[in-house]
């Protein structure tokens, strides 16, 4: 009886695999030493809200599975935005408002990087990558067209990803090695 009554609720998506992955491939050393990107609090963040930004945005198309799935990987962003604050000594009371200011970064950056991507727009997509991840890089020091060709290989891999992977945070998260230009 317990399993009819509790099997008809389908399981709760688990992004932890899917969000590791999506913190290996932002924390490449190449992005930080040859493209330019902060290797700082700030630059890592950057990095991390991209990466989930574009994986949200596959996820955002897969109907209501994968919809749950974004919003579990956007809680895990989240929560660990809460637990990076708390590690580097930010104030009890000062962490739910950075954390929210976080969660509205990332929207923007969904909704930035989405638009250029949904156009095909390298240079839109371009500008973004400036406007967001150039804001604490020194103006010459970004590589912000070699950071959008990736973002787009990176995109076009999601996109190749299966949908059922994808849903259940499988999917295989490419690194620079393994799609990007020199």
């Amino acid at each position: 009886m317990l399993k009819s009554l509790f099997g008809r609720w389908s399981a709760a998506p688990n992004p932890e695999l899917l969000y590791g992955a999506i913190v290996a491939a932002a924390r490449q050393p190449r992005l930080y030493a040859e493209w330019g990107v902060p290797d700082t609090a700030m630059g890592r963040f950057e990095m991390v809200a991209l990466h989930v930004a574009v994986v949200q945005r596959r996820l955002s198309e897969l109907g209501s599975s994968g919809e749950a799935m974004a919003r579990a990987l956007g809680e895990a962003f989240m929560t660990d935005m809460d637990d990076c604050m708390r590690e580097i000594g930010v104030g009890d009371l000062t962490v739910p408002k950075k954390v929210k200011r976080a969660a509205a970064a990332l929207y923007d950056r969904y909704n930035d990087y989405g638009k250029a991507l949904n156009e095909r727009d390298r240079a839109a997509l371009t500008t973004a990558i400036n406007t967001h991840v150039s804001a604490s890089a020194k103006p010459t020091a970004l590589a912000a067209p070699r950071l959008a060709a990736y973002v787009s290989a990176f995109d076009r891999a999601m996109r190749d990803a299966a949908d059922a992977d994808m849903i259940s945070g499988v999917a295989n998260v490419p690194l620079l090695a393994d799609h990007a230009p020199a």
